[in-house]
């Protein structure tokens, strides 16, 4: 490609962004930043961190990672303890988990003093 005059290319990768960012859209991927969007050629992988919201539509514990010691179903007990009373939807998938796994639920304690931030 031969360019004489640098202005249609200054005009062609905006409008580019633009259009890859409104068929994103249309496909259910949002764009929140149209510069981090055009340095995404550089990316090696890709983490999500979003318990199977992704994949599945929905919130869930799909694996847990503890340190040397720990117990997967203790800190599911106490995580879902914690999120029991939550009408948030990770907190509810988080409860889900323990629930199909068939661990008991712990009430959750309330701190006497506490009144909140």
């Amino acid at each position: 490609m031969v360019i004489a005059c640098p202005d249609p290319l200054g005009l062609a990768l905006p409008l580019v962004v633009a259009v890859a960012t409104s068929l994103s859209a249309g496909n259910g991927v949002l764009i929140r930043d149209r510069a981090a969007f055009q340095r995404a050629h550089d990316l090696n992988a890709v983490v999500f961190d979003r318990t199977g919201s992704l994949t599945e539509g929905g919130f869930g514990v799909s694996d847990l990672a503890l340190m040397e010691g720990g117990d997967e179903t203790t800190a599911l007990r106490l995580a879902a303890s914690i999120e029991s009373q939550s009408q948030h939807p990770i907190g509810m998938g988080i409860v889900a988990a323990e629930m199909a796994r068939g661990i008991d639920l712990s009430a959750p304690a309330i701190c006497g003093g506490w009144t909140g931030p």
